[in-house]
Parts: structure tokens; sequence; C-alpha cells
């Protein structure tokens, strides 16, 4: 039988739920039209609701089945500087563009999580934006900011 580090049952749901609720947080520019005549942000709305809530509860529920079990330690200060670039790249994004921007989360995320070069990161997050703007941008044409 597997052994299942305390805690980690805890993280998908979890990151589930913010992400949820950042897609509602954006998709609330798309127009939710009437009852009788919904308009294109209905079903994401609906959508992204739903799935906030039942992740939410899937997330206090992992969290109650832990009360017997050893906490997992979380690095709050990692996690809200992690917060804190992700909010910055999303500033970001429209500023400076894709390519640019996204190298930087990456660089920066790669340093908060213990790299301990500056040339591995930088060439790792170099090659990540480059490869994801010429797959999305050249490749499958989509329009990238």
């Amino acid at each position: 039988m597997k052994k299942i580090i305390p805690g980690v049952g805890i993280l998908f749901p979890a990151c589930v739920c913010l992400f949820s609720a950042i897609y509602l947080i954006l998709g609330r520019k798309l127009n939710m039209g009437t009852i009788g005549r919904p308009g294109v942000g209905f079903l994401p709305m609906l959508s992204g609701g739903l799935l906030a809530v039942f992740s939410l509860f899937q997330t206090l529920k992992e969290i109650k089945a832990q009360t017997g079990q050893e906490k997992m330690k979380v690095d709050w200060r990692k996690t809200g500087l992690l917060l804190i670039i992700v909010c910055l790249y999303m500033a970001a994004l429209g500023i400076v563009g894709y390519v640019i921007s996204t190298c930087l989360l990456l660089f920066a995320c790669a340093k908060l999580y213990g790299a301990a070069s500056w040339i591995k990161p930088l060439l790792f997050s170099v090659v990540c934006s480059g490869a994801s703007y010429y797959i999305f941008a050249v490749l499958l044409r989509v329009r990238l900011p």
C-alpha cells in the first residue's frame, strides 16, 4: 500500500478553488444576459461557480480528515510571495507582453523555490516562454497579449 504524505490531498482541491476564483473574477467581464436570453458569460460563470464551490467543499473535507494526522508544513512566506508574483504577472501581461512577463514569472518562481544558480533559471525561463510563444502564437495562431 502506498503511503500518502499528509497534507498532499489538500493541495489539488485548494489550487482548483483558487484558479476557479480567478476564472470567475476574469469572467465577470462577459455579458451574463437575462434568464430568458443567457449571454456568453452565463455558462462560464455557472461552471466556474460550481467548480469553486465543489473544490472548496473538497478542500474543507480534506482538512477535516487530517485531524488525527500530522499537518503539512507550509512556508507561508513563499506562498505569499508567489501570490504577489502571479498578481504582478497578470498586471504586467498587458503592459510588456506575453514573452517578457512569462519569462520574468518563470525566473522569479525558479529563484523563489530554491534555484541556486542564475544561469539555469534564466535559461529555463527564456526557453520555456519562447517555446510556448512559438507553439501558441506561430503554430496554433492564437493571439497572445
